[in-house]
């Protein structure tokens, strides 16, 4: 007997349901959740499987649209959190101000300023442009 990937009540057949692009096997009362996609009882991806292909998807796309970004010369100086920090407290702005108007997250920001994450060329730039500092050194 096949088990309901929602409830996990034991049944002998299985409804194939879509929610939200993730395919889960399901019984009749679970189905209601979600588009029913086919009625089955053979064995399809799990949602733990197609979750994992979603997740490396999505990283691949991140990965290349960073090292695209990147593509350009130079890397960001050591002390770029503090060079920003200072900048926009000079400005007297908030981070939430920051964010909105160069239209990325405010934990994108605060990430920045902490030193917990160091911005990818293309952000780099744009932080530069919007500051009026050097942060992109030549390599």
């Amino acid at each position: 007997m096949a088990e309901c990937e929602i409830c996990g009540r034991s049944q002998s057949s299985l409804n194939q349901i879509d929610i939200n692009g993730i395919i889960f096997n399901s019984c009749n009362d679970c189905s209601s959740l979600g588009q029913i996609v086919k009625k089955t009882d053979s064995e399809r991806r799990t949602y733990q499987q197609t979750g994992r292909a979603y997740s490396q998807k999505r990283m691949e796309k991140q990965m290349f649209n960073e090292l695209k970004a990147d593509s350009g010369d130079g890397i960001v100086c050591d002390d770029f959190a503090d060079i920003i920090k200072f900048a926009r407290q000079s400005r007297g702005l908030k981070q939430k101000d920051v964010a909105k108007i160069i239209n990325e997250k405010e934990s994108i920001i605060h990430s920045i300023e902490t030193g917990k994450y160091m911005p990818n060329l293309k952000l780099a730039k744009k932080l530069e442009k919007f500051f009026n500092v050097k942060i992109i050194e030549a390599e």
